[in-house]
């Protein structure tokens, strides 16, 4: 360790090959991550650390890249209606359990992905992986609770067409990909929301949710062969035989899509997207690096004029 001045006094070449020393040293002092694979094809990971919680999920390989038109915002309704009764746990029934754990259920749903996870306290990790199994799997998608659900989504979706950052990025996928799924949004379009039935999630899951294409991770004081227990007894009703997906490369298409706003001294948002690789591609962690070093901004620390407020980068697969 050096204080202030000494380590000013060491030569810029010694201080960088120190600072990579001690990034190198921090790299292997990482714990490692346990993986295994369950008869049924779906993976269980862990990483020990040494806290009192534990968070536990459930990732999907199932996100809006893996809709059609037809059923586009799909992935993302069953998000919202996977919290809302199972055959064993009413909704409230299932809001008091977790707040009796003194637990956090949440979700999300991406272009690639739908995560579910729950983060808890280490002695209920076995509840914790039960909830989750039990919403993923016994769902009853209650038509009561489908139909209010429209009204929340579609009032989600107002919300986001105010913020300036979601369009933005919504409207470069479109430009960038077109008709492929990627191009889609998450959400989906209005006419989607109004006109999704209970069979057309039912559809979607015996597609999608199958046992090859998920992964159950956790993260926390985890005893892995505990998780891979519990894994194999709770989601047992994943079907196998999904296998690897059989993709198209998306077309990339250089375009230019341009909004004018009317109102005066309104400021310009604007997104700039390259064709990149794959997640699976061995050099989307470079990319990954990239755009830590270029696509993140601090006022007098960023490579921008310090009057923008944000220099992002959105990685997506296909998209940097």
């Amino acid at each position: 360790m050096f204080c202030r001045s000494s380590w000013h006094n060491i030569p810029k070449l010694g201080r960088r090959w120190m600072s990579s020393l001690q990034g190198e040293l921090a790299a292997y002092q990482q714990p490692l991550t346990k993986v295994t694979k369950l008869s049924s094809g779906m993976r269980v990971a862990s990483q020990y650390t040494p806290d009192e919680t534990v968070t536990v999920g459930v990732w999907i390989d199932a996100g809006s890249r893996f809709e059609t038109k037809e059923n586009n915002g799909t992935a993302h309704f069953l998000e919202h209606m996977a919290f809302k009764g199972t055959k064993r746990r009413s909704r409230i029934q299932l809001e008091q359990e977790i707040e009796n754990m003194g637990g956090h259920l949440n979700a999300y749903t991406s272009r690639e992905q739908t995560v579910y996870y729950a983060k808890c306290f280490k002695s209920d990790l076995r509840n914790g992986v039960d909830i989750l199994a039990d919403i993923l799997q016994h769902s009853t998608l209650d038509q009561g609770h489908l139909d209010f659900e429209r009204g929340v989504i579609l009032r989600e979706m107002e919300e986001v067409e105010k913020t300036t950052e979601e369009v933005i990025f919504d409207r470069l996928h479109l430009t960038a990909f077109h008709d492929s799924p990627l191009g889609y949004t998450i959400l989906g379009p209005v006419e989607n929301i109004q006109s999704i039935t209970q069979q057309h999630l039912r559809e979607y899951v015996k597609d999608n949710y199958l046992a090859e294409r998920i992964v159950v991770a956790a993260a926390g004081p985890v005893d892995h062969s505990e998780l891979v227990r519990n894994s194999e007894e709770l989601f047992s009703h994943f079907r196998s035989g999904g296998g690897a997906r059989k993709e198209e490369k998306p077309a990339f298409c250089g375009a230019e899509l341009l909004y004018r706003s009317q109102e005066e001294g309104s400021l310009a948002h604007f997104a700039v997207g390259y064709e990149g690789v794959p997640w699976t591609h061995p050099d989307s962690l470079t990319f990954m690096v990239i755009q830590s070093i270029i696509g993140n901004y601090k006022k007098n620390e960023g490579l921008v004029p310090a009057k923008l407020s944000s220099n992002r980068c959105r990685s997506e697969p296909e998209l940097y």
